[in-house]
């Protein structure tokens, strides 16, 4: 086995759509529940995760970490700082690679200085 991703939001996204609430009542026990499994299995399998996330002060980005508030998956939305925090933490997991699937590329530009 080469890697493991692991899926922290599978329950919010049903038939192609994403349900905020969902979202933000996976609570950030559910990844490590996920590593746990893994790690029971394999101790050295390498893990990635899939991020959903929304950097910056725009007013759609602001709507939705309003949404999910202080939640774990909050945590990434939000002002650059904050994100990208939220992202290193996951290194403490056990993850060791993040997807970054921003909601818009400008995205890409507001984490660099923080994540490079």
């Amino acid at each position: 086995m080469d890697r493991v991703e692991l899926k922290l939001i599978s329950a919010a996204t049903r038939n192609g759509e994403l349900d905020f609430g969902a979202l933000a009542a996976i609570p950030r026990q559910h990844l490590l529940d996920l590593v746990n499994k893994v790690q029971a299995v394999n101790p050295t399998v390498p893990l990635g995760v899939f991020i959903l996330c929304g950097v910056g002060t725009d007013r759609r980005t602001m709507a939705i970490e309003a949404m999910l508030g202080d939640s774990f998956l909050g945590g990434f939305f939000g002002e650059p700082a904050k994100v990208a925090n939220s992202m290193m933490a996951l290194a403490d997991a056990g993850v060791d690679r993040v997807q970054v699937s921003p909601l818009d590329d400008a995205s890409f530009a507001l984490l660099s200085s923080y994540l490079l």
